[in-house]
C-alpha cells in the first residue's frame, strides 16, 4: 500500500527537495499558497493553501484525503524567518512568523489528527531549528516561534501516542552557514519513516551551534 505524505511550503527550497525525494515511494499532497495547477509528479497533487488560514488548511487536507483515501505523514515545513535585535522586534514581524511557524503547524496537525487516529497510526514531522533550542542574537522572535513548534510536537505525542501517532522535530542549523544540506534533512526524514511503530525520536539536531 502506497502511503500518503503532506508537505507544506513545498513549492521551493527544502519542501520542493523533499517532494522530489519522497515522490518515488509515496503519494504526495503538496501545499503552498502560490500553487495553481497539477503537480509534475505522478503520484501527487498540488493544492494552494495559506497555512495560517485554518479554513484553507481544513479544505486542503480534505481534498488530499478525498484523492488518496488516507494521510499517513505530515511534514510541517512551511516557515518564515525574520531578523532583528531584541529591542527592535516589530510586532508585525512577530505576528507574521507566529502565523506561519506556529499557527500553520497547529492548524495542519489539528486537521490530520482525526484521520490518523481513525487509521490507528501516523507521523507528524516538524521542520524546526536549532534556534528552537537556544536563542541567538537578532533571532529572538524567530526562536520564540520555533520553541513553540517543539512544544506542539511534544504535546501532540503525549496526547495521541496510544493511537500509534508519532512526532519528531528536526532541528537544523542554517542551511548555508552551517553547511547543512537538503540531503541531510531528506536522509533524516527517510530514516524516521523507516523506523518501526514502537520507535520514537522526539527531536534530531542537524548541524548548527547550540
Amino acid at each position: 500500500m502506497r502511503k500518503t505524505v503532506i508537505i507544506t511550503g513545498s513549492k521551493q527550497g527544502l519542501g520542493k527537495y523533499l517532494a522530489s525525494v519522497l515522490n518515488d515511494d509515496y503519494n504526495l499532497i503538496l501545499c503552498d499558497r502560490d500553487y495553481s495547477g497539477l503537480s509534475e509528479y505522478s503520484f501527487s497533487v498540488e493544492l494552494p493553501c495559506n497555512v495560517s488560514n485554518k479554513e484553507e488548511v481544513e479544505t486542503t487536507v480534505k481534498a488530499g484525503l478525498d484523492k488518496f483515501g488516507r494521510i499517513d505523514v505530515l511534514i510541517n515545513n512551511a516557515g518564515l524567518m525574520l531578523f532583528d535585535k531584541f529591542e527592535d522586534i516589530k510586532e508585525e514581524d512577530l505576528d507574521a512568523m507566529y502565523n506561519v511557524n506556529v499557527k500553520g503547524t497547529l492548524f495542519f496537525s489539528q486537521a490530520v489528527l482525526p484521520i490518523m487516529k481513525k487509521q490507528k497510526g501516523g507521523y507528524i514531522i516538524n521542520i524546526g531549528s536549532t534556534r528552537g533550542i537556544t536563542g541567538a542574537p537578532t533571532k529572538g522572535a524567530y526562536a520564540m516561534t520555533k520553541f513553540g513548534v517543539r512544544a506542539l510536537a511534544e504535546t501532540i505525542f503525549a496526547e495521541n501516542k496510544d493511537y500509534g501517532i508519532k512526532t519528531t522535530t528536526i532541528c537544523p542549523g542554517r542551511l548555508e552557514k552551517d553547511l547543512v544540506t537538503y540531503q541531510d534533512i531528506a536522509n533524516t526524514v527517510n530514516y524516521l519513516l523507516s523506523l518501526g511503530p514502537q520507535a520514537h525520536i522526539k527531536e534530531i539536531i542537524i548541524g548548527g551551534k547550540l
